[in-house]
């Protein structure tokens, strides 16, 4: 699969016979795939490419910078989602001022089919495009049979009697509801980011532990959880860990505010992790994050974790 991130760098020719899926993508999750497979399936049909557009980052970032942004997958995982649905190529410009201008008429004449030569496109009932959001599947649609061959809307999916979105997720991860983020993305929710210099406390118990700059990934709420930690987003081969999320109440001065900390313990391996992205793949939820007057009770709860954690795996065997 390749990918492109610069819109000056893309010129496909009406030979290469593109089909393309057409949306942010946050989450990937079911409905997203399904617009996916179904342009996928579209270009082999016609013996083209299985293209998608997207952006590098979310244009909401751009578009309400003072806005408490909460993503569900970072670039990194998104990539590696798509590519295993069968995506030839990815367009991913980075979303910025200049691509908020442009209109609607002209992402689909210009963008859409002069530079990508689209035949085939695909998009889901709620897209919008273009300033303001102006364009929709309406207009997209109108294109079909003049500049595109087929235009494909894809109809609005369920879960659980409700329309399945990004909103619904992010607010199931936020609730620790995993089996419903499970159902809804159709696999694990999983945190990505690169490990910084933490304060080197959980090697001091014995526990050392890798801390996790996640950017604005959506958290669940804060506990300690059993995971894999993976060191490449594609692989399938991971290292059972424990995840802790929290502020380190045990550790803090009085009224003192501390913000949330990412850690993972990696129960079955030792080495140097800065500065390496970790992916980390939530399996359960252990317990909550709670207050330890003394470090050595801290240390026998962890190792109960590790217990609970261990015998969670034996069942349900993972």
């Amino acid at each position: 699969m390749r990918e492109i991130d610069d819109l000056d760098a893309v010129q496909l020719n009406p030979g290469d016979n593109v089909s393309v899926a057409l949306g942010v993508f946050d989450g990937v999750h079911r409905a997203h795939q399904a617009l996916v497979s179904e342009c996928v399936r579209s270009a082999r049909e016609i013996g083209g490419t299985a293209a998608v557009f997207t952006f590098q980052n979310h244009p909401a970032e751009v578009l309400f910078p003072n806005e408490n942004l909460s993503l569900l997958t970072p670039h990194s995982v998104k990539r590696e989602i798509l590519a295993s649905l069968g995506v030839d190529l990815i367009i991913a410009p980075q979303f910025d001022l200049a691509l908020a201008e442009i209109s609607p008429r002209e992402f689909v004449e210009s963008i859409l089919g002069e530079r990508l030569a689209a035949r085939h496109v695909y998009a889901g009932f709620n897209f919008r495009f273009g300033k303001g959001g102006r364009g929709d599947a309406a207009m997209l649609q109108s294109y079909q049979g003049r500049l595109f061959e087929r235009v494909h809307i894809v109809p609005m999916m369920k879960y659980d009697g409700l329309p399945l979105s990004s909103t619904r997720i992010r607010e199931a991860v936020q609730a620790g509801n995993l089996d419903a983020v499970e159902a809804m993305l159709g696999r694990r929710y999983r945190l990505a980011g690169l490990v910084v210099a933490g304060d080197s406390r959980g090697r001091l118990l014995g526990f050392p532990t890798a801390n996790l700059d996640i950017g604005k990934q959506t958290l669940p709420r804060e506990g300690i959880y059993g995971a894999r930690v993976f060191f490449d987003a594609a692989s399938s081969e991971g290292f059972d860990s424990l995840l802790y999320i929290g502020s380190a109440p045990s550790f803090r001065a009085g009224n003192e505010q501390r913000p949330v900390r990412i850690e993972v313990f990696l129960m079955d391996w030792e080495g140097d992790l800065y500065n390496r992205e970790l992916f980390v793949e939530i399996l359960c939820s252990i317990r909550e994050d709670r207050v330890f007057n003394d470090p050595c009770d801290l240390v026998r709860q962890i190792e109960k974790d590790r217990e609970f954690f261990l015998a969670w795996l034996e069942k349900n065997r993972v």
